[in-house]
């Protein structure tokens, strides 16, 4: 995937080298390392296992398969790293330390007033933020991305009210500053799964 998003910067954008994202070419090789790559190893051998090896038939059963199941599952899941990679990671990580200078690192009311600034001020800038970015990186024209973030937008912020002010309370009154973006990451597996889903939802496109 790092050649792919060298021949990108390099062919298709035209970049100089000046402009060059090299931490851009580093995290789309890191995705491809840590996930693409197994993910595709661990498939093609699931099909040879279950599907078959040689012949027309097996062939043909392979390519759909492949394409109605493997395809779109794989498409979602580079979204969202990518979405990860390349905005929430850096977002989150400018945040808490913003949070960390301004308001304080330990401390009851320093906690309470962390979480209040996360989930009063961020939060409804970051949910929004991410619904138009999935939008842009899925190829979505702006109009159909506006329709769906008025759509989801109020259902998601009361499902985010459900969990992550906990999650915040724990994480920046326990967690050390380094730390506290990988325990979201961790929380985030789940809650990205709901995100997907209600972003993809066929029975939410009907109006």
């Amino acid at each position: 995937m790092s050649t792919g998003d060298i021949l990108a910067q390099t062919i298709v954008e035209k970049k100089t080298f000046q402009e060059y994202s090299t931490i851009r070419t580093l995290q789309f090789g890191s995705l491809g390392i840590a996930f693409v790559g197994p993910l595709c190893t661990t498939w093609y051998r699931l099909l040879a296992r279950k599907v078959g090896t040689k012949g027309t038939v097996v062939a043909l059963k392979k390519v759909a398969l492949d394409q109605m199941i493997c395809a779109p599952v794989m498409t979602m899941a580079v979204v969202f790293c990518t979405v990860g990679f390349c905005f929430l990671g850096p977002t989150l990580t400018v945040w808490y330390r913003l949070l960390a200078k301004h308001v304080g690192m330990k401390g009851s009311l320093v906690t309470v007033k962390k979480v209040a600034l996360d989930q009063f001020l961020f939060a409804p800038f970051c949910i929004g933020a991410l619904l138009t970015v999935l939008g842009t990186v899925q190829g979505q024209p702006p109009k159909e991305t506006m329709r769906k973030l008025k759509r989801d937008y109020t259902d998601i912020m009361i499902a985010n009210y459900k969990l992550w002010p906990a999650v915040q309370l724990l994480n920046f009154y326990v967690v050390p500053l380094n730390y506290q973006v990988l325990v979201v990451q961790c929380v985030a597996l789940s809650w990205n799964t709901y995100i997907s889903w209600k972003t993809q939802s066929q029975k939410n496109d009907v109006e």
